[in-house]
């Protein structure tokens, strides 16, 4: 069975997912383009759709479901280093990313913008269109880095978020310990009170 995070993260990601998805809508309109995604990724480079305009819902099932694996590392690691919007296409000789993004869905060619913050790619915003001027680029960079700033700051603020509950059980424990309760009572709040702290990472 799949685990679910704690309801906390899950608000966290549903607050994120909101921000991107306006900018992507900004950014697609701006762009004029057909279709467009935003995909965020995790410590380990496994993506996750956060927002979409213009694919309809099985699509955007399909897309979900090819996201199960980490993206290819070469790839990856390219668009990290560029930093920068590019134009995806045949004649690139890019891979593609992810795979149902450009068969299941007919992407011919896409407009690639690394979400990079502190040199680590965070996320990336894919939108379909056939060409972009270095204008249109320049602006999707710029919205790209508001974007990678924003999974950045939403991840620090869930990290401290998550210490800080940690310091309060185990403060807790503490004052369990100061108290007179009989030593079995006083195990058994131990262990719950250590149990709730690890289900909070």
């Amino acid at each position: 069975m799949e685990s679910r995070p704690p309801a906390s993260s899950r608000r966290g990601e549903d607050a994120l997912d909101d921000a991107l998805g306006k900018m992507l809508r900004g950014l697609a309109v701006a762009l004029a383009a057909r279709r467009a995604a935003a995909f965020v990724a995790d410590e380990n480079g496994v993506l996750r759709l956060a927002a979409h305009r213009g694919i309809r819902k099985l699509h955007a099932r399909y897309v979900r479901s090819s996201l199960r694996r980490a993206v290819e590392p070469r790839y990856w690691a390219g668009l990290r280093d560029l930093g920068r919007a590019i134009v995806v296409d045949a004649a690139t000789g890019t891979a593609d990313l992810p795979p149902l993004w450009t068969s299941r869905l007919a992407v011919g060619s896409y407009v690639a913008v690394p979400l990079v913050e502190d040199g680590a790619l965070l996320g990336l915003f894919a939108l379909e269109l056939e060409r972009a001027t270095t204008a249109q680029l320049r602006l999707a960079t710029a919205i790209g880095s508001v974007a990678a700033k924003e999974i950045a700051n939403t991840r620090a603020a869930r990290a401290r978020a998550e210490r800080t509950a940690q310091h309060e059980v185990l403060l807790e424990i503490v004052r369990d310990l100061k108290g007179t309760l009989p030593l079995p009572e006083l195990l058994d709040t131990i262990c719950r009170r250590t149990v709730e702290a690890r289900a909070l990472h």
